[in-house]
């Protein structure tokens, strides 16, 4: 089934959030993946970003304003890694945000990365070309306070409203990538070599647990299984402390891919059947295959692809193309899509309501 509609914003249901009641929106277009946590209308908190074609606002903002909840409650973002379809926007809505915002970021970088915040340091007067410069902008304008290191079942977030009993830990990077990485930044030798191997964004992304009292969400992000126990997936199930926390909403990490699976995140993380989410990527090598979607479904009561493209469209274009192999075939926009959880706190009866508006395909 699938729900369409291209300014969804316009359908999508405005009720107001309860003063105990959780609400936690993921979106996607196809290139882009933004989550949007709500604690009633007290504190909100954001999770990567990407751009509304329609706007070219940040979509966190767009909604928060369609909903009428106050930006100036934004009080953490968490950019779990550096991928241009995670990025796009942040800066702008860091200077939206609450003038105490804190920004969450994973305290190991990648060589590129490390190498634009040294060309970055060194210029003494920068215009802000990139989503990396205006976000290290933001951090110089207002120092580092602002900044918040995620690492291994680190608590980065908890309500203050003792009835509320919402915390938010971080489950990567893990302490021995960031050990493995400071003991390694030394000078290089004469070749230009240094000790340390960066590693890929993917592995080193921000993991976040969401812990209810009587529930849990995982967002996995674009964190990876590697053959090594101790980085990815494998070292997340084996550093797993909140042995009561059994998730029953799962953000699906990397789109979906094979690589982003482990089977003891659904044996010993999750419970049993959780309604799965994930965000489709439509560029290059395109997720989900529909092997992933046939694998995800088996272990979900339901799940959901935000941003995909349909079979339908795939095989029209295949049509037009064989019919007439010389006209040019420009493709829609990218069409936005929206799932959201809303729930009750404290009401072990209630297991939330899910709604989705747009661009969103139910298994």
């Amino acid at each position: 089934m699938q729900s369409t509609g291209q300014d969804f914003l316009k359908n999508v249901s405005r009720t107001k959030l309860k003063e105990a009641e959780i609400e936690i929106s993921i979106f996607g277009k196809g290139f882009g993946e933004c989550i949007v946590l709500c604690v009633g209308e007290k504190d909100c908190i954001i999770v990567d970003s990407f751009l509304n074609p329609s706007t070219q606002n940040p979509i966190a903002i767009d909604y928060l304003k369609a909903i009428d909840f106050d930006c100036n409650r934004i009080k953490f973002v968490v950019l779990t890694h550096w991928h241009t379809d995670h990025i796009s926007g942040i800066s702008e809505i860091l200077y939206s945000a609450n003038p105490n915002v804190k920004l969450v970021l994973s305290p190991i970088i990648t060589k590129k990365k490390f190498n634009d915040f040294i060309n970055y340091a060194i210029q003494e007067e920068s215009k802000s070309t990139s989503e990396y410069e205006r976000v290290l902008e933001f951090i110089k304008q207002r120092g580092a306070s602002c900044i918040k290191f995620a690492s291994h079942d680190k608590r980065i977030f908890a309500t203050e409203d003792s009835n509320s009993n919402v915390e938010i830990f971080s489950l990567s990077p893990q302490d021995n990538d960031l050990i493995r990485y400071l003991r390694s930044l030394v000078r290089p030798d004469k070749a230009g070599k240094t000790a340390y191997e960066f590693k890929e964004d993917n592995i080193l992304s921000i993991v976040l647990l969401i812990k209810l009292l009587d529930n849990g969400i995982l967002l996995g992000s674009d964190l990876e299984t590697t053959n090594k126990d101790y980085e990815g997936w494998d070292a997340v199930v084996n550093n797993y402390t909140h042995l009561k926390c059994h998730p029953s909403i799962f953000k699906v990490p990397h789109h979906g891919s094979e690589n982003g699976h482990n089977n003891f995140v659904w044996e010993k993380i999750l419970r049993q059947k959780p309604i799965s989410i994930l965000t489709a990527y439509n560029k290059g090598y395109k997720l989900p295959k529909d092997s992933d979607i046939d694998r995800i479904k088996k272990l979900s009561e339901k799940l959901y692809v935000i941003g995909s493209k349909s079979k339908q469209d795939k095989e029209l274009k295949l049509k037009i193309r064989k019919l007439m192999p010389d006209v040019k075939i420009e493709a829609l926009p990218d069409q936005i899509g929206m799932v959201r959880w809303r729930k009750e706190l404290n009401n072990s009866e209630d297991n939330g309501k899910i709604d989705f508006f747009g661009k969103v395909y139910c298994y």
